[in-house]
């Protein structure tokens, strides 16, 4: 579902890491900055693309197989329809000297808020670790997992670094425009008897710290369950 379809969440800022890997896969991964102030300027959301690919490179690269490029950084402001929408394209190659586990494995990353309840919590799926970094046939090792956290509280860091005229960017948040299912009236025999139900407004939740899952995870499909 597009966003033009669903509520505006307010002051938020949807960041958006599309990968590619070698063999003509690509993928991507977002997650949410709220701020302050705004509408955001065109010069402001590219401030903030190009300083998540600097803090991609701070401290991630080393954790891939070269066979994984960053291929763009997007920010997207969620505040209306017509927020502006800029993307920073320069690559940014992966440096690990492993094999990559296997295509379409990867990395999950736990968004952890003040929130409790049953059923799918923030999460983002990233690239996939190397084999070297596999200490059982279903986990990443805890030396991956670390670095991660630490790369990825790197990259949020320099984004927030910014320096920015027309907003103040207040962190990361987790954003949820659905809660329970309803039912579904699409009256195909092969349709899902339940879909989630939309909320009126989305609720903004103030991301407090990450977690790596230690399971390896999937792209296709979703097939892993991350404990969440």
């Amino acid at each position: 579902m597009g966003q033009g379809a669903l509520p505006s969440p307010g002051n938020v800022i949807k960041c958006t890491l599309q990968f590619t890997e070698t063999g003509g896969l690509t993928y991507g991964s977002h997650f949410y900055l709220g701020y302050t102030g705004g509408p955001v300027t065109s010069a402001d959301a590219g401030t903030i693309a190009t300083n998540m690919r600097a803090g991609w490179l701070l401290g991630m690269p080393a954790h891939f197989p070269s066979t994984v490029t960053l291929v763009s950084c997007k920010t997207q402001d969620l505040s209306s329809n017509t927020g502006v929408v800029q993307v920073n394209t320069t690559p940014a190659a992966s440096t690990g000297g492993g094999n990559a586990v296997e295509s379409g494995v990867s990395i999950c990353v736990r968004f952890l808020t003040a929130a409790h309840y049953r059923g799918g919590h923030p999460k983002i799926f990233l690239p996939p670790g190397m084999t070297t970094d596999v200490v059982q046939p279903s986990s990443w090792s805890g030396t991956l997992q670390s670095a991660i956290v630490t790369g990825w509280n790197q990259m949020i860091s320099q984004i927030m670094s910014s320096v920015l005229s027309s907003c103040a960017l207040s962190g990361q948040v987790a954003v949820s425009w659905f809660k329970g299912p309803i039912t579904n009236t699409d009256p195909s025999p092969w349709a899902p008897k339940n879909v989630p139900k939309l909320r009126p407004t989305p609720v903004v939740l103030p991301v407090q710290s990450i977690q790596v899952t230690p399971l390896i995870a999937s792209q296709r499909r979703r097939r892993q369950s991350t404990g969440a």
